[in-house]
């Protein structure tokens, strides 16, 4: 069988072609000891062997800075596939020949494709294919991934190079005196019997950190050798030789195989982009995207049609689907119970297949429609590019909180699932970032609490805002929260500048609708799995815990039955913790508590829980609560611990147990402060007649101002005198004199002490 590997830079079409090549047998797990994600897929071919297919991750280098650098450059050195398929954007030919030509330096066969020659063409660009096929000594195939241009032919130059024994070559022999110096240490890796020599001789002369770990003899064999190259070159870093070399040689073998004498001066992106990423229009039109996305997905009254013209209201399209599925189970679960009546059924089974199981799932499924909505809208814009331009555009606001765009990317990422979000930040090189954008992943509302703010919706202020209204001011919410917390965060225990943001703005192109297609039914896949797994048993478990007391007696059909169970009394345990927030209050308040606690589990399952704790009254449970515990229930959910799986990913991704904790207490303590300040201050507004405030409505709103205020004063007295430090350190470069330094700094900072 025919074994290749897929391997290119990030946004170039590479998991489009893995997806066009394997179809559905595709196998996704992670690497060994990694949360990286590993692709494996399997290309049927009639009267023809198959083709195993390993997708490595989306990478610049390899060097080793990220876990996806490091599986890549491992998996190319041990030459597990036959061939490696190097995807090369086209579009972008000079940057992204700059991995090609590393891995041309190892000892492994190897086929570049061009892709995007589909958006070449329509640019008026030409590029002769077989002059820079012959300038680097190995096919090139020009191909279309998203129109499936050229596919075979990629295939059968794989089967034509899979038994050559072609060994590593590098661009960079082109400067005598560097290539005298790489011969030398080529030949000493040779003498020890190192694989793909011209590799790690390369990778050694760039002060590779796994490579003198891994060969210390070159350090010791080849100094001089180095030394002599300094002195004759007059060059102090060979490192930055080689990488200026790469870009140098690159251009000079590509000018004449490209010609754009064809191409507007502006092209179609370029023109978007003079309105979508202004500077002042950029975060306003992303607003807009997204209060329309929300609209069409959750809106009871679509754009307040039915308000403005006096009309029944017009539901979304969302909202539409949502009570489809709604009468469905209504229909499945009367047809079950009056089924299982007539069979003189006990009770307890009644109540377990009717309300344990499918009254459970069936509140969390009736949220299905919107969620794919969402995903859906959030995979348009993800696919057409417009997102790497929200990056590029919050970056100059995150940077102000210690941030940079490429924490934008991950956070964005929790939209759908805080999983791969998380995961996500394994490309933050910066340790002070990357903790600080973990803390922040929960703040971004992943998909499985929409069901939560929905249930709402129509409660909230007597169901003037509607759950359109109600998610965006909670997803809104969480973003603003969230600024708020970096800004505490890099002021505080994480102070430090921002690191460097360079980002890619791939040009704007319609969504394939088979790629999208295939995201929308894994993320449909995904959820019913959680709905018929991990919901269905935790609602078993829930069931059981409400329906039997510590004696193990039914107690279900009781009136006050649920008062005497096991969760009841759990519940009211654990009442008092939660008062201070306002949803906890009254005789049914432990029922809330016991709600948000079951979103440990997975967040899906707070709703399932409600239907589960209101004994047939779920609209009436709704409506114990004003509008200020409401949303002090919402945000309470929004921001605190997420489910186990992203909890598990944290850890995965925090290196050290004191930065998993402190991350475990931010989420803690911001979504108790946060709800407690939503609801006693809410309070203040609230108009019920049976409504006082009380005691212990103004204790929790003066607590939670001093706390938020204590950390915001602290930030900004910690950022100031950040600022004079730097001041004064800057002052100490350009005075010898210690009375001076004295004089100018009249804080006496640490500089001056």
């Amino acid at each position: 069988m025919l074994k290749i590997c897929l391997i290119g830079n990030p946004n170039s079409g590479k998991t489009t072609l893995f997806n066009n090549l394997t179809k559905s047998n595709a196998r996704v797990g992670n690497w060994p000891g990694v949360t990286v994600e590993k692709r494996e897929g399997t290309i049927r071919r009639k009267n023809k062997d198959n083709v195993q297919v390993v997708d490595l991750p989306g990478i610049y280098s390899l060097s080793p800075y990220t876990d996806e650098e490091v599986i890549s450059r491992n998996y190319l050195i041990s030459n597990q596939s036959d061939v490696v398929v190097n995807i090369v954007d086209a579009t972008n030919l000079e940057r992204n020949l700059y991995l090609t030509s590393q891995i041309l330096e190892m000892d492994v066969n190897i086929v570049i494709c061009l892709n995007f020659m589909d958006v070449v063409d329509k640019q008026g660009d030409y590029i002769d294919v077989e002059k820079l096929s012959k300038k680097f000594g190995v096919p090139i195939i020009p191909i279309s991934a998203l129109k499936s241009r050229n596919i075979n032919k990629l295939l059968e130059e794989c089967e034509k190079v899979k038994d050559n024994k072609r060994k590593g070559t590098s661009i960079l022999n082109q400067n005598s005196n560097f290539n005298k110096l790489l011969k030398d240490v080529s030949e000493c890796c040779v003498s020890q019997d190192v694989p793909s020599p011209c590799f790690h001789a390369i990778k050694f002369l760039e002060n590779d950190e796994l490579e003198r770990k891994e060969h210390p003899f070159l350090e010791r064999d080849c100094r001089s050798e180095i030394e002599e190259f300094k002195t004759t070159s007059n060059i102090e870093n060979v490192e930055q030789f080689i990488a200026k070399s790469r870009f140098k040689i690159i251009e000079n073998m590509t000018i004449d195989c490209i010609d754009k004498s064809y191409r507007p001066a502006y092209s179609f992106s370029d023109k978007i982009d003079k309105v979508f990423t202004n500077k002042y229009f950029g975060i306003p039109i992303f607003i807009l995207i997204m209060m329309l996305v929300f609209q069409i997905t959750f809106a009871e009254d679509f754009f307040y049609i039915g308000k403005i013209f006096n009309i029944d209201s017009v539901p979304s399209l969302g909202t539409y689907l949502q009570g489809l599925v709604e009468k469905l189970f209504e229909l499945i679960t009367g047809g079950i119970e009056s089924g299982m009546t007539n069979i003189n059924a006990p009770l307890w089974s009644i109540s377990l297949i009717n309300e344990g199981i499918f009254g459970a799932i069936g509140a969390v499924l009736s949220f299905l429609p919107q969620v794919l909505l969402l995903f859906l809208f959030i995979q348009i814009l993800e696919n057409s590019g417009y997102m790497s331009r929200v990056a590029f555009v919050f970056d100059r606001l995150l940077r102000s909180f210690g941030l940079s765009g490429k924490s934008l990317v991950p956070l964005i990422s929790c939209f759908g699932c805080a999983v791969p979000g998380i995961m996500g930040t394994r490309t933050i090189e910066s340790r002070k970032e990357k903790i600080i954008t973990i803390s922040l992943t929960p703040f971004f509302s992943c998909s499985a609490k929409l069901p939560i703010y929905l249930a709402f919706g129509s409660v909230v202020a007597g169901g003037v805002l509607g759950g359109a209204m109600v998610a965006f001011l909670i997803y809104f919410g969480g973003i603003f929260v969230a600024i708020l917390a970096a800004f505490i965060l890099n002021n505080t225990k994480y102070r430090g500048a921002s690191s460097s943001f360079i980002m890619e703005l791939p040009s704007y192109h319609i969504p394939q609708f088979k790629a999208t297609s295939l995201s929308v039914l894994d993320e449909l896949k995904k959820f019913m799995i959680r709905a018929g797994t991990l919901i269905a048993c935790s609602s078993l478990v829930l069931w059981f815990l409400m329906n039997f007391n510590w004696s193990y007696s039914y107690i279900g059909g009781l009136d006050n039955g649920m008062e005497q169970s096991i969760i009841g009394d759990i519940g009211r345990l654990i009442q008092p913790i939660f008062v201070p927030l306002g949803f906890a209050k009254g005789p049914e308040g432990w029922k809330f508590v016991v709600a948000a606690l079951t979103g440990l589990v997975a967040k899906e399952q707070v709703v399932a829980s409600l239907e589960l704790l209101s004994s047939s009254n779920y609209d009436l449970l709704l409506q114990s609560l004003n509008s200020a515990q409401i949303f002090s229930f919402l945000s309470f959910n929004l921001l605190t611990l997420p489910c186990v799986a992203a909890i598990s990913a944290a850890k995965a991704e925090l290196k050290t147990k004191k930065d998993f904790l402190f991350v475990l207490f931010v989420w803690s303590l911001t979504s108790y402060v946060c709800s407690m300040f939503i609801y006693s201050f809410g309070s203040l507004f609230e108009i019920s007649n049976n409504y006082k405030y009380g005691v212990l409505e103004i204790i929790c709103l003066i607590v939670s101002v001093v706390i938020i205020t204590t950390l915001i004063t602290l930030s900004i007295v910690y950022k100031n005198k950040k600022t004079n430090d730097d001041d004064c350190n800057n002052d100490d470069n350009n005075s010898s004199s210690g009375t001076n330094k004295k004089a100018r700094c009249m804080i006496g900072c640490k500089h001056c002490r």
